[in-house]
């Protein structure tokens, strides 16, 4: 146990302690601050941290930088004013805070033994259940069944649960239950399988403790398919039972809202869900026919209402899909929702969005997201949203700091929230957006969005080069990608290479005659060819079609772009003057 006032460094147990509570930390933060610790008072090179914490990998020095920038928010450090980490610039790191051994935390008279040392924070991972059937199709199955229990584990006061996308980042791979928990930054992690034959499913689950491997709980279940939500409601009752808490009911009305009264709604939500995920072309198509069997087979059952919704949300980010075309419907099926189901953050989290940049109603977008925190707090993905779609388009950006790195700690996998914290940075102007651009392009090498967004920081930097090389790697992922090539082309106008840029404009241009191309890429090609008055005619005709991605990306222009009367026409249509 190392001490430097007023933290602990638990080695053994791989815990940073402030007042015996644990302060989160990744795996591999925690392991630079275990090395700078251990040197205390000796400048680290960073050639020896590359070389020590990544032995036989090439890392960019950014990344530790990035470690770096996490270990200094968790301690409260201000690198301009250190407290425990001081920089050499271009040379390493010096933790300059005094450190002491310190022991285990002694009991108290007469307390049990199991108070000696401060218990970890109590959470949980929920690993996607393997699916034994021997059948792919199944996967929608077995992808649900642990998202259900994600669901209910939400509803315990107090514990931390880490969101879909960060547990499901694991799926498929053969790893240490304690690596997967240490990564993850929990203390028990929940891992199953199913196996379905027909109308019969056999589900094992085991509750393990992280530190030791040991099994908190395990049980099997036999079961007609028809008694799936029932297994959900047990396997989550047992294990807030293993973990002494109790698990928080909704009232009768409210429960019986969210619950279909139909299995097979119920499946045909989860197979929804599971294509709608892969978003593709057929994926969504096959996404459709799910919800609206679900709908037809329970028109009661909320979820597959918001569903309808959230897929054209994907269509319209992911899919170019015309926002005027396909977003009245899913409002009709948010409003839908919300009448079945009005406490459901599902379709608060949908409809603050669209009320966003459909609407541009901001008060209703921040009340909506105000319902849905407060209906499910532990979700990043909510937190993350609310930083991108409403607190930075409406300036309140030290608040979004704190919101998206509190997603964060919940969602610690989930490229969205990583992008997210990596926007807010840059629309504050800091430069740690850099670090963390680099840093998540390393972690999420095949997201696309995550090149877009690095490469907006790297041009407001000057990074001209490495704004292109992003860009080119995500193109190589979605071929033809106009938002992509419409970030190329300014890429490639701030390195000097017009005529890229005006090829990638006419390429744009061409396509636009044959069919609908989104509005805000091509006004991002005539602004890099020098041709204003086209871009802010096409910025205008963007608004007008109320594509997604005019609402960050102009409020991001807002130091440049200010003093231009067309710029502000433009916010006041969007209600942000």
């Amino acid at each position: 146990m190392k001490e430097f006032p007023p933290f602990r460094l638990d080695i053994e147990n791989q815990y940073l302690l402030r007042g015996g509570e644990r302060v989160a930390l990744t795996p591999k933060a925690f392991s630079v601050l275990q090395y700078l610790v251990g040197r205390a008072g000796r400048l680290v090179p960073q050639s020896e941290l590359l070389e020590a914490l990544w032995p036989d990998t090439f890392v960019q020095p950014e990344v530790l930088k990035s470690h770096i920038l996490d270990i200094r928010n968790a301690l409260g450090d201000d690198a301009k004013n250190p407290a425990f980490i001081e920089t050499q610039p271009r040379r390493g790191y010096r933790f300059i805070a005094a450190v002491h051994e310190g022991t285990a935390l002694e009991p108290a008279p007469g307390a049990p033994l199991e108070t000696a040392r401060p218990d970890p924070e109590a959470s949980i991972a929920v690993l996607p259940f393997a699916n034994l059937s021997g059948d792919k199709d199944n996967e929608y199955f077995s992808d649900g069944l642990a998202e259900g229990i994600i669901s209910e584990l939400t509803k315990i006061p107090g514990l931390k649960v880490i969101s879909r996308t960060s547990a499901f980042a694991f799926k498929g791979q053969n790893q240490d239950i304690r690596l997967i928990a240490r990564a993850l930054g929990v203390a028990t992690v929940l891992e199953g399988s199913m196996r379905k034959a027909g109308n019969h499913v056999r589900i094992t689950a085991q509750l393990i403790t992280a530190s030791d491997g040991s099994h908190l709980w395990s049980e099997s279940y036999d079961r007609e398919i028809t008694d799936i939500l029932a297994i959900q409601d047990e396997i989550s009752q047992a294990i807030a039972a293993a973990l002494q808490t109790k698990l928080r009911r909704a009232s009768q009305r409210l429960a019986g809202s969210r619950k279909p009264t139909s299995p097979e709604a119920y499946q045909a939500y989860l197979e929804g869900r599971y294509y709608m995920h892969q978003v593709t072309p057929m994926g969504m198509e096959r996404s459709l026919e799910c919800y609206q069997r679900a709908i037809r087979l329970d028109p009661s059952y909320a979820l597959p209402h918001v569903g309808m919704a959230e897929r054209a949300y994907y269509q319209a980010i992911y899919l170019v899909g015309r926002p005027r075309e396909i977003v009245p419907a899913a409002l009709s099926s948010l409003a839908r929702a919300l009448h079945l189901y009005p406490e459901a953050a599902e379709a608060h989290l949908a409809r603050a969005i669209f009320s966003a940049f459909y609407e541009y109603n901001w008060n209703a977008a921040g009340e909506h997201y105000a319902h849905a925190v407060e209906l499910d707090p532990a979700s990043g993905r909510i937190r993350a949203s609310r930083c991108v779609w409403f607190l930075g388009p409406v300036g309140r950006l030290e608040e979004a700091l704190v919101e998206a790195q509190r997603a964060v700690h919940l969602d610690p996998l989930n490229p969205a929230v990583r992008n997210t914290e990596t926007w807010v940075l840059h629309l504050m102007g800091k430069g740690e957006a850099v670090e963390r651009a680099r840093a998540v392009l390393q972690l999420f090498p095949s997201h696309w969005i995550s090149t877009f967004i690095a490469s907006h920081a790297f041009l407001r930097r000057g990074l001209h080069k490495d704004a292109a090389a992003a860009l080119e790697r995500g193109l190589e992922i979605v071929p033809g990608s106009a938002y992509l090539l419409g970030a190329l082309a300014l890429a490639r106008a701030c390195q000097g290479r017009l005529t890229e840029a005006e090829k990638i404009r006419a390429e744009l241009g061409g396509l636009a005659a044959r069919q609908y191309v989104p509005f805000l890429p091509r006004a991002l090609a005539s602004e890099a060819c020098g041709d204003l008055d086209r871009a802010y005619q096409l910025m205008d005709q963007a608004v007008d079609e109320r594509e997604p991605l005019v609402v960050p990306l102009l409020t991001d222009r807002r130091a440049d772009l200010l003093p231009d009367p067309r710029y502000q026409s433009l916010l006041r249509k969007m209600n942000l003057a």
